[in-house]
């Protein structure tokens, strides 16, 4: 049960100052008027296409695509964020401290949850206006419990990836824009999945946005959840998989740390 707490309160602290790293990163209005119009502008962009092949319903898959692509990708970066503690000479003390330091890492980057969470949100509200796409305000609501899912499953993968670059901190940037590029190419935003070949459409599996997307959109249109639930479940389970092999990755990073002393303080 000691070791219960000590993990709970580990990853509570973690949390806490990863909340605190967001308002260091952004003012209110470098994120309202800097990030948020950026992501809005994204999101317009490739809603367009479906504008100027004069296709309502390609409108509107184009839209909830690139929202929900918004709300994986600021979870992504959690690649980068991982980084930040090598960067900040604190990695040795958390490689040397008595506790697992994995759940300093799933905590330290949370604040990802936040920032997609509302960025999404309001490019779904404000881009469905300008291009009147029929979204109320109800199924709006009703979407953001999914694309928090998306962000917290994601997440997962990121960490993962993030443990796996730790050992690697100058590739972090090239392998976040890597996937990210990936994911938005093979999870249904802007073509269906079932465009691809076969085996494209099995790789997409693996990322939880692409069980997302379809349950976002599954939602919009008025599906019951014995329609939605069996891809909000598999979104649930594709990112307990990877939030699981980030832990490992984790241990087995501190693990070989300790056992060769390779990591430095300023490393």
């Amino acid at each position: 049960m000691t070791a219960i707490t000590d993990s709970l309160r580990i990853l509570r602290h973690a949390t806490a100052f990863s909340i605190e790293e967001l308002g260091a990163i952004y003012s209110w209005h470098s994120w309202a008027f800097g990030w948020v119009l950026r992501v809005i502008a994204q999101i317009i962009f490739y809603t367009l296409i479906g504008v100027l092949v004069q296709d309502p319903e390609l409108v509107q898959f184009l839209l909830i695509g690139n929202v929900t692509l918004i709300a994986a990708g600021t979870a992504m970066f959690a690649v980068s964020s991982t980084q930040w503690e090598r960067y900040a000479g604190t990695l040795p003390l958390l490689v040397a401290a008595p506790s697992r330091m994995m759940w300093v890492f799933l905590g330290r980057s949370v604040h990802w949850f936040i920032d997609g969470l509302a960025t999404s949100t309001i490019g779904l509200l404000v881009v469905s206006a300008i291009f009147d796409v029929p979204i109320s305000l109800g199924e709006a609501m009703l979407v953001m419990p999914l694309l928090l899912l998306v962000i917290v499953t994601t997440y997962g993968l990121a960490t993962f990836i993030g443990a796996i670059v730790l050992r690697f901190p100058d590739t972090r940037n090239l392998v976040l824009n890597l996937t990210t590029g990936v994911v938005a190419i093979v999870a249904g935003a802007n073509v269906p999945v079932e465009f691809f070949a076969p085996p494209i459409q099995w790789f997409a599996q693996i990322f939880p946005v692409t069980h997302g997307i379809q349950a976002i959109r599954e939602t919009i249109d008025g599906a019951g959840w014995a329609e939605i639930g069996p891809d909000v479940a598999a979104c649930a389970v594709v990112g307990l998989i990877w939030i699981t092999l980030a832990a490992v990755s984790f241990e087995r990073f501190a693990e070989s740390g300790r056992k060769d002393g390779s990591i430095e303080f300023g490393d």
